[in-house]
Protein backbone atom coordinates (compact mmCIF):
# COMPACT_ATOMS: atom_id res chain seq x y z
CA UNK A 1 0.00 0.00 0.00
CA UNK A 2 1.24 3.48 -0.88
CA UNK A 3 2.60 5.45 2.07
CA UNK A 4 1.04 8.92 2.37
CA UNK A 5 1.52 11.13 5.41
CA UNK A 6 0.20 14.68 5.71
CA UNK A 7 0.92 16.87 8.72
CA UNK A 8 0.93 20.60 9.58
CA UNK A 9 4.19 22.47 10.14
CA UNK A 10 5.07 25.89 11.45
CA UNK A 11 3.17 28.84 12.82
CA UNK A 12 0.91 28.98 9.77
CA UNK A 13 0.19 25.23 9.91
CA UNK A 14 1.04 24.55 6.29
CA UNK A 15 0.29 20.95 5.38
CA UNK A 16 3.45 19.10 4.40
CA UNK A 17 2.96 15.83 2.53
CA UNK A 18 5.31 12.86 2.17
CA UNK A 19 4.47 10.11 -0.31
CA UNK A 20 6.49 6.94 -0.82
CA UNK A 21 6.17 4.06 -3.27
CA UNK A 22 6.13 0.87 -1.16
CA UNK A 23 7.77 -1.20 -3.90
CA UNK A 24 10.79 0.99 -4.58
CA UNK A 25 11.09 3.17 -1.48
CA UNK A 26 11.25 6.23 -3.76
CA UNK A 27 9.25 9.23 -2.62
CA UNK A 28 8.49 12.92 -2.69
CA UNK A 29 7.97 15.74 -0.22
CA UNK A 30 5.36 18.37 -1.04
CA UNK A 31 5.60 21.86 0.52
CA UNK A 32 8.20 21.55 3.29
CA UNK A 33 7.28 24.90 4.79
CA UNK A 34 8.83 24.69 8.27
CA UNK A 35 10.08 22.38 11.03
CA UNK A 36 12.72 20.43 9.08
CA UNK A 37 13.48 18.21 12.08
CA UNK A 38 9.83 17.15 12.27
CA UNK A 39 9.87 16.33 8.57
CA UNK A 40 12.99 14.20 9.06
CA UNK A 41 11.36 12.38 11.98
CA UNK A 42 8.36 11.50 9.81
CA UNK A 43 10.69 10.20 7.10
CA UNK A 44 12.51 8.03 9.63
CA UNK A 45 9.23 6.54 10.86
CA UNK A 46 8.18 5.75 7.28
CA UNK A 47 11.49 3.97 6.66
CA UNK A 48 10.97 1.90 9.81
CA UNK A 49 7.43 0.98 8.78
CA UNK A 50 8.58 -0.06 5.30
CA UNK A 51 11.71 -1.74 6.63
CA UNK A 52 13.68 -0.32 3.73
CA UNK A 53 15.60 2.80 2.77
CA UNK A 54 13.41 5.70 1.71
CA UNK A 55 14.91 7.75 -1.12
CA UNK A 56 13.35 11.19 -1.68
CA UNK A 57 13.65 12.03 -5.37
CA UNK A 58 11.69 15.29 -5.54
CA UNK A 59 10.68 18.25 -3.41
CA UNK A 60 7.51 19.56 -5.03
CA UNK A 61 6.23 23.07 -4.36
CA UNK A 62 2.66 24.14 -5.04
CA UNK A 63 3.77 27.78 -4.91
CA UNK A 64 6.51 29.94 -3.41
CA UNK A 65 5.07 31.62 -0.34
CA UNK A 66 7.42 31.35 2.64
CA UNK A 67 5.14 29.06 4.66
CA UNK A 68 5.39 26.46 1.85
CA UNK A 69 9.11 26.74 1.02
CA UNK A 70 10.72 27.87 4.28
CA UNK A 71 12.28 24.49 5.15
CA UNK A 72 13.27 23.47 1.63
CA UNK A 73 16.94 24.29 2.08
CA UNK A 74 17.51 22.50 5.43
CA UNK A 75 15.42 19.52 4.31
CA UNK A 76 17.37 19.08 1.06
CA UNK A 77 20.70 19.55 2.83
CA UNK A 78 19.75 16.95 5.47
CA UNK A 79 18.64 14.45 2.82
CA UNK A 80 21.98 14.80 1.03
CA UNK A 81 24.04 14.70 4.22
CA UNK A 82 22.26 11.84 5.98
CA UNK A 83 20.94 9.71 3.11
CA UNK A 84 22.84 10.69 -0.01
CA UNK A 85 19.62 11.85 -1.68
CA UNK A 86 20.02 14.86 -3.98
CA UNK A 87 16.30 15.67 -4.12
CA UNK A 88 15.20 17.71 -7.12
CA UNK A 89 13.56 21.03 -6.12
CA UNK A 90 10.57 21.71 -8.40
CA UNK A 91 8.59 24.91 -8.91
CA UNK A 92 6.59 26.70 -11.59
CA UNK A 93 8.71 29.27 -13.38
CA UNK A 94 6.17 32.04 -12.77
CA UNK A 95 6.89 31.85 -9.02
CA UNK A 96 10.69 31.98 -9.33
CA UNK A 97 10.90 35.66 -8.35
CA UNK A 98 8.76 34.99 -5.29
CA UNK A 99 10.96 31.99 -4.41
CA UNK A 100 14.16 34.03 -4.76
CA UNK A 101 12.67 36.66 -2.42
CA UNK A 102 12.24 34.19 0.46
CA UNK A 103 14.36 36.27 2.83
CA UNK A 104 12.37 39.40 2.00
CA UNK A 105 9.11 37.53 2.58
CA UNK A 106 10.40 36.44 5.97
CA UNK A 107 11.63 39.90 6.92
CA UNK A 108 8.08 41.27 6.67
CA UNK A 109 7.12 38.92 9.52
CA UNK A 110 10.47 39.19 11.35
CA UNK A 111 11.49 35.69 10.28
CA UNK A 112 15.06 34.94 9.17
CA UNK A 113 15.85 32.57 6.31
CA UNK A 114 19.04 31.65 4.49
CA UNK A 115 19.28 32.24 0.76
CA UNK A 116 17.15 29.58 -0.95
CA UNK A 117 18.82 26.82 -2.92
CA UNK A 118 18.44 27.03 -6.71
CA UNK A 119 15.38 25.49 -8.30
CA UNK A 120 16.49 22.31 -10.06
CA UNK A 121 13.50 21.86 -12.34
CA UNK A 122 10.68 24.09 -13.53
CA UNK A 123 7.42 22.33 -14.21
CA UNK A 124 6.43 21.97 -17.84
CA UNK A 125 2.81 22.44 -18.94
CA UNK A 126 0.74 19.43 -17.86
CA UNK A 127 3.95 17.55 -17.08
CA UNK A 128 3.79 13.95 -15.83
CA UNK A 129 6.39 12.90 -13.26
CA UNK A 130 6.90 9.27 -12.21
CA UNK A 131 8.43 8.37 -8.85
CA UNK A 132 8.62 4.61 -8.50
CA UNK A 133 5.03 3.50 -9.13
CA UNK A 134 3.65 6.93 -8.20
CA UNK A 135 2.49 9.06 -11.12
CA UNK A 136 1.92 12.79 -10.68
CA UNK A 137 0.59 15.28 -13.19
CA UNK A 138 1.12 19.01 -12.77
CA UNK A 139 -1.83 21.40 -13.24
CA UNK A 140 -0.98 25.09 -13.45
CA UNK A 141 -3.64 26.93 -11.43
CA UNK A 142 -2.77 30.65 -11.26
CA UNK A 143 -4.77 32.88 -8.97
CA UNK A 144 -3.30 32.65 -5.47
CA UNK A 145 0.07 33.31 -7.11
CA UNK A 146 1.01 33.43 -10.77
CA UNK A 147 2.89 30.15 -10.50
CA UNK A 148 0.53 28.15 -8.29
CA UNK A 149 0.12 24.52 -9.27
CA UNK A 150 -1.88 21.56 -8.06
CA UNK A 151 -0.35 18.10 -8.12
CA UNK A 152 -2.59 15.20 -9.10
CA UNK A 153 -1.54 11.75 -7.94
CA UNK A 154 -3.10 9.21 -10.27
CA UNK A 155 -4.87 6.06 -9.14
CA UNK A 156 -2.81 2.87 -9.24
CA UNK A 157 -4.35 -0.37 -8.03
CA UNK A 158 -0.95 -2.11 -7.97
CA UNK A 159 -0.03 -0.13 -4.85
CA UNK A 160 -3.58 0.57 -3.61
CA UNK A 161 -3.27 4.24 -4.52
CA UNK A 162 -6.41 6.32 -5.03
CA UNK A 163 -6.56 9.57 -6.99
CA UNK A 164 -5.47 12.48 -4.79
CA UNK A 165 -5.14 16.19 -5.53
CA UNK A 166 -2.64 18.27 -3.58
CA UNK A 167 -4.15 21.71 -4.07
CA UNK A 168 -1.77 24.00 -2.20
CA UNK A 169 -3.46 27.32 -1.49
CA UNK A 170 -5.73 27.16 -4.54
CA UNK A 171 -8.64 25.16 -3.09
CA UNK A 172 -9.63 24.50 0.51
CA UNK A 173 -12.52 22.80 2.24
CA UNK A 174 -15.34 25.35 1.72
CA UNK A 175 -12.81 27.96 0.68
CA UNK A 176 -10.21 29.21 -1.79
CA UNK A 177 -6.82 30.87 -1.56
CA UNK A 178 -6.24 34.56 -0.92
CA UNK A 179 -5.93 36.79 -3.96
CA UNK A 180 -5.04 40.07 -2.25
CA UNK A 181 -1.28 39.39 -2.21
CA UNK A 182 1.13 40.31 -5.03
CA UNK A 183 0.47 38.14 -8.08
CA UNK A 184 -3.04 37.22 -6.91
CA UNK A 185 -6.15 37.37 -9.08
CA UNK A 186 -9.66 36.35 -8.06
CA UNK A 187 -10.74 35.98 -11.69
CA UNK A 188 -7.78 33.74 -12.49
CA UNK A 189 -8.27 31.67 -9.33
CA UNK A 190 -11.94 30.93 -10.01
CA UNK A 191 -11.15 30.07 -13.63
CA UNK A 192 -8.36 27.72 -12.53
CA UNK A 193 -10.64 25.89 -10.13
CA UNK A 194 -13.50 25.58 -12.60
CA UNK A 195 -11.42 24.61 -15.62
CA UNK A 196 -8.59 22.60 -14.04
CA UNK A 197 -9.95 21.11 -10.81
CA UNK A 198 -13.73 20.77 -11.01
CA UNK A 199 -13.34 18.62 -14.13
CA UNK A 200 -11.90 15.84 -11.94
CA UNK A 201 -13.97 12.94 -10.63
CA UNK A 202 -16.23 13.61 -7.65
CA UNK A 203 -14.38 11.10 -5.46
CA UNK A 204 -10.97 12.71 -5.99
CA UNK A 205 -9.55 13.37 -2.53
CA UNK A 206 -8.23 16.90 -2.02
CA UNK A 207 -5.43 17.66 0.43
CA UNK A 208 -5.12 21.45 0.64
CA UNK A 209 -2.21 23.56 1.81
CA UNK A 210 -3.98 24.31 5.11
CA UNK A 211 -6.80 22.64 6.98
CA UNK A 212 -8.74 19.43 6.51
CA UNK A 213 -9.05 17.25 3.43
CA UNK A 214 -12.12 17.37 1.22
CA UNK A 215 -13.42 15.95 -2.08
CA UNK A 216 -13.83 17.49 -5.53
CA UNK A 217 -17.50 16.54 -5.71
CA UNK A 218 -18.25 18.16 -2.37
CA UNK A 219 -16.47 21.38 -3.33
CA UNK A 220 -18.14 21.53 -6.74
CA UNK A 221 -21.55 21.38 -5.05
CA UNK A 222 -20.89 23.42 -1.92
CA UNK A 223 -17.90 25.77 -2.18
CA UNK A 224 -19.42 29.26 -1.81
CA UNK A 225 -16.55 31.00 -3.61
CA UNK A 226 -16.85 29.12 -6.90
CA UNK A 227 -20.31 29.33 -8.44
Amino acid sequence: MMISVSFPVGTFQCNCHILVCPLTGQGVIIDPGDEPKKIQQVLNRIALDLDKKVSIKFIFHTHAHFDHIGATRPVKEALLRDHGDDACICLHRSDKRLYDFLRLQGAVLLRRYKKPLPVDRFYEADEVINVGKLTFSVRHTPGHTRGSVCLLLHENSDIQCQQILFSGDTLFQNGVGRTDLPGGSTEALVKSIRDRLFVLDDDTVVYPGHGAKTFIGYERRNNPFVR
